[in-house]
């Protein structure tokens, strides 16, 4: 463990920064209340809700009270910039201001993939400057026998793997799952297919 940490602090010390264009407040509030309202709407409805009838309950109304306050900041800046200035930049949950834009984003950005620098470690932020994800190299190999394997070696390997032997079959409107005796023709596939029906809506297990 001692070693894992020196490592990840030495990592921590060369790391780079990359600004990602995506809100996490924004998104946050948006997955948890509705998919097709406006997030101007859902931040005003937080807010009358916990600040006009009463203080949240729970940690998470307290968490997405937390989250509207921070994107009705945003907004209000946006709206008061954008009469004097009509070039300043409209912020990713005006862009995207509901979930169902999100997704079609996302779905968009699949094609689009950057590969990251695989000798660094790489912290992913978003425009409010939180982390959103943190990318790590592999862990350096010793007397060539390594404690973390590549992340395309270990993704090979799992595919190899599920190919050589029988895979579950799963059909939507049916549960338990049932096995198959022989191994299934072509690529793997998941039950949940990243689309614009299903991204985000289903997790499978």
């Amino acid at each position: 463990m001692r070693q894992t940490n020196r490592w990840l602090q030495d990592l921590h010390n060369t790391s780079v920064e990359q600004v990602v264009d995506f809100d996490l407040f924004a998104v946050f509030i948006m997955q948890e209340m509705d998919d097709e309202l406006h997030i101007r709407k859902l931040v005003n409805m937080l807010i009358v809700t916990f600040f006009d009838t009463g203080k949240p309950q729970t940690t998470r109304q307290n968490q997405l009270v937390q989250a509207a306050l921070v994107v009705r900041k945003k907004i209000e800046k946006y709206d008061l910039e954008i009469k004097t200035n009509p070039s300043y930049p409209k912020p990713y949950c005006l862009r995207y201001p509901t979930l169902q834009d999100v997704r079609a984003r996302s779905a968009h950005l699949e094609s689009r993939c950057m590969v990251l620098d695989d000798e660094q470690m790489v912290i992913l932020l978003d425009e409010n400057w939180i982390c959103v994800g943190i990318g790590l190299p592999p862990f350096p190999t010793s007397q060539g026998n390594p404690v973390h394997i590549s992340h395309e070696t270990r993704a090979l390997e799992c595919l190899r793997d599920m190919v050589a032997k029988p895979v579950c079959k799963l059909d939507v409107g049916q549960l338990p799952p049932f096995f198959v005796a022989q191994t299934l023709e072509g690529s793997p596939q998941t039950p949940f297919p990243l689309d614009d029906k299903n991204k985000g809506n289903f997790r499978t297990w």
